[in-house]
């Protein structure tokens, strides 16, 4: 790996902090530098997205497997910048002094987990159903759940160099 990256967590414990594969892949097929993959065989989404920038032919890194936390902190000190969902990676990359773009979907940055950091931004859609609730454990919608994710485009969550 060069010494130039920006590291990608597209996973999360609750479901509805998941922004879409598809997303993420967007957002890296327009990176200005190559992309690390964090993750572990268990984050469905961070093996999908590691096969899907291999099928559109994107340069990528795979960090996907069963690293320590401290390897993957050293990983993500080592980055650029970190494009991840609203998880405890955003606070790692954060306290590391690392500029995160964090995806907020059914939580919300002014409930109390913001990226504080002047570098660093939060994401998000406006819709009159967000916050669910302080962990985004519950959404209010009956169809089309967890539409707030669904309108944060992938041109909003852009790495800057």
């Amino acid at each position: 790996m060069g010494a130039d990256y920006f590291a990608v967590m597209p996973g999360s414990a609750w479901i509805g902090k998941r922004w879409s594969v598809s997303s993420y892949a967007d957002v890296i097929e327009g990176s200005p530098l190559p992309v690390l993959v964090l993750g572990t065989a268990k984050d469905r989404e961070s093996v999908a997205l590691v096969a899907e920038l291999a099928r559109r032919g994107v340069p990528h890194f795979s960090g996907v497997g069963p690293h320590r936390l401290r390897t993957v902190a050293r990983w993500i000190a080592g980055s650029k910048g970190l494009l991840v969902n609203d998880t405890g990676l955003l606070h790692l990359a954060e306290a590391l002094g690392v500029a995160v773009v964090g995806i907020y979907g059914p939580t919300h940055p002014e409930l109390g987990y913001a990226p504080w950091q002047g570098k660093s931004r939060a994401v998000q859609s406006k819709l009159w159903c967000s916050p669910c609730g302080k962990d985004g454990s519950f959404c209010f919608r009956m169809v089309d759940r967890y539409r707030c994710l669904k309108f944060i485009s992938s041109e909003k969550a852009r790495f800057a160099v």
